[in-house]
């Protein structure tokens, strides 16, 4: 059987139907080009997250440790003016200084090492004793001065803190001197005062312990010799400055300088008929105050 014969334009249109499949199937696979080119926008867009996420990832890293649990607030309490107060205002009066006394105050005060209310106070001491006796009977004059006791008792009040008035009673003795004696003058062997009056007595300072008073009264004067006493009456006084240590709440012990004198004169028929004393003694003193 014989083949049938191409002719030259079927050999040109069947190399032009295979040039033109190769050309299409070259231009198909262009358009695909490498995985994930030419491929819409649209579908690239998952693939540009993962480096935004990672991004904010590193910006803000969590803290795996929990936060400290945080205090509770007190709670509010409006205070009027709409302004936001987290704790209770405070209370006006308890930064006020109160300067009223209190009743159990003013008492310790009164009471502790304060000089007020009840005085007593007892005195002791030695010093110098000194005076002239006249006797009318024997016309003549004796003269005494050695040293003697002093010893003094006062009782008072107190109107105001640190000033006492009350009543006293002053005396000396002599227990040892010598006599001066002129012609006719009987002879002396002992002599002693005693005065009772009226005293005041300060401290300057309520709760310290310098003092100053003073007595002023009738007294006594007393002669003796032999077995004969002879007296007079007159008018004398004291003066006094000391100092106390408190050693309680209201006892305090110390010491004052004391100095007293006496003007006395008798009846016409008395021995002796005058008599003028004095005396300068140093005392131990106890109060009660």
């Amino acid at each position: 059987m014989a083949m049938p014969n191409r002719t030259p334009l079927t050999a040109l249109l069947s190399t032009t139907a295979l040039l033109s499949t190769l050309i299409s199937g070259t231009a198909y696979a262009e358009d695909e080009g490498p995985a994930g080119e030419g491929q819409p926008e649209a579908l690239a867009e998952p693939a540009t997250d993962a480096p935004v996420e990672e991004a904010a990832a590193e910006a803000s890293p969590v803290d795996a440790t929990p936060p400290p649990p945080q205090a509770t607030p007190a709670p509010e309490e409006p205070s009027g003016e709409g302004s936001i107060q987290l704790s209770p205002p405070p209370d006006e009066s308890a930064s006020k200084i109160n300067l009223t006394p209190q009743g159990n105050m003013v008492e310790a005060e009164r009471t502790y090492h304060n000089h007020d209310g009840f005085y007593l106070r007892a005195n002791f001491g030695f010093g110098s004793f000194w005076g002239d006796f006249t006797q009318a009977e024997a016309s003549g004059q004796s003269s005494v001065g050695g040293s003697g006791l002093g010893f003094d008792l006062l009782v008072g009040g107190t109107p105001s803190p640190g000033f006492v008035i009350g009543g006293g009673l002053v005396g000396n003795s002599l227990f040892g001197g010598s006599f001066d004696r002129q012609a006719g003058a009987a002879p002396t062997d002992q002599a002693s005062t005693i005065m009772l009056g009226a005293f005041v007595d300060g401290f300057p300072w309520a709760t310290g312990g310098w003092h100053f008073g003073g007595l002023v009264g009738v007294g006594q004067a007393r002669m003796s010799a032999g077995s004969d006493d002879d007296n007079a009456g007159g008018l004398g006084g004291a003066i006094w400055a000391g100092y106390d240590q408190w050693v309680g709440s209201d006892m305090s012990v110390g010491g004052l300088l004391r100095f007293s004198a006496l003007v006395a004169k008798g009846n016409e028929d008395s021995d002796p008929a005058r008599a003028s004393t004095g005396a300068l003694t140093l005392m131990l003193t106890a109060l009660y105050h």
